[in-house]
């Protein structure tokens, strides 16, 4: 990982990761993928040679992101020297896209896709609250407004969205989109007879017939029936869910979730019906309900019920 990350240094620029200059496709990183043809002007498809800001903004943040783990697996393996080197290495790089890609005449950052502006807040790319909660805006804005309630990200983008509306906990946004019916979104493709998802938004829409009915593009939305809808998260402090949150986000048009999450020390079980909520603990696991909440506890291995306050 030292070798990737001295890789990666010599291909930045202001500490702004650079297409590879050997190679004409610059296909190392793409931005956005395969996101929905009605807004793929906005996205890679414009080219780091044609103003495309998205694709090294993205892929900008994804080093931030890869920068954050390697301080916590430095921190955890003893090495306070490394853990310092790539947290002032991240808070460089973090500052560098903010000043080179940040718009504050529209709060966005490079095309304001879905992906520019969630992936900056996942990283911590705004350098203020306020400049933050204006990003926040805009992209909750643009989702109604803009996208009509629909999704607007592709391979890339599906997950770092999944992901900011877990930590967000925007429950409702995320419900919305997945209800809409017509082009593009989940169950359009279920409405025309899929069983799987597809390679792209368009595979029902004429000329792409061609393209995979069975791929994993946009299988990141998975993660927010048991992150968001079930609550439960894994802590990064103790990995492989020996330690787990249970935070069931309540969801407008949702009256019950059933959940399983397989884990090395057995099944996590979670049920929520109205306000209650049942847990089963594995052996030699520990949970936390409800965390950083007045109503926050310690669950050791075993089956709870407790009650959900709205």
């Amino acid at each position: 990982m030292r070798r990737w990350l001295e890789y990666i240094e010599r291909h930045s620029e202001d500490y702004i990761l650079q297409p590879w200059p050997d190679n004409e496709r610059h296909s190392w990183f793409l931005g956005d993928w395969a996101v929905p043809e009605l807004w793929s002007a906005t996205s890679w498809s414009q080219g780091v040679d044609k103003g495309g800001e998205s694709v090294l903004h993205a892929s900008s943040c994804f080093i931030s992101d890869c920068l954050a783990d390697m301080v916590q697996m430095a921190r955890m393996t003893g090495n306070p020297d490394d853990a310092r080197h790539y947290a002032e290495w991240r808070q460089n790089l973090n500052d560098a896209i903010h000043r080179h890609f940040y718009h504050p005449e529209s709060h966005t950052y490079a095309n304001g896709t879905p992906l520019d502006q969630c992936y900056a807040l996942l990283v911590g790319i705004p350098p203020d609250s306020a400049t933050a909660a204006a990003v926040k805006a805009r992209l909750i804005q643009d989702c109604h407004g803009k996208y009509r309630d629909h999704i607007a990200a592709g391979l890339m983008g599906v997950p770092i969205f999944t992901e900011w509306c877990i930590r967000e906990r925007q429950t409702d946004l995320m419900a919305t989109i997945l209800r809409q019916e017509d082009y593009p979104g989940y169950l359009n493709m279920i409405n025309q007879g899929a069983t799987t998802t597809w390679e792209s938004w368009d595979c029902g829409r004429p000329g792409k017939e061609d393209r995979s009915r069975v791929h994993n593009c946009y299988n990141g939305i998975g993660i927010w029936f048991y992150q968001a809808l079930a609550g439960i998260r894994p802590d990064p402090e103790k990995p492989g869910y020996k330690h787990f949150f249970i935070d069931p986000q309540p969801c407008e048009g949702v009256e019950w979730v059933r959940c399983t999450k397989p884990t090395q020390y057995g099944d996590i079980r979670v049920e929520v019906s109205g306000d209650t909520l049942k847990v089963t603990v594995p052996e030699g696991t520990t949970a936390t309900a409800f965390p950083d909440t007045p109503d926050e506890r310690t669950l050791g291995a075993g089956q709870w019920t407790l009650n959900i306050k709205r």
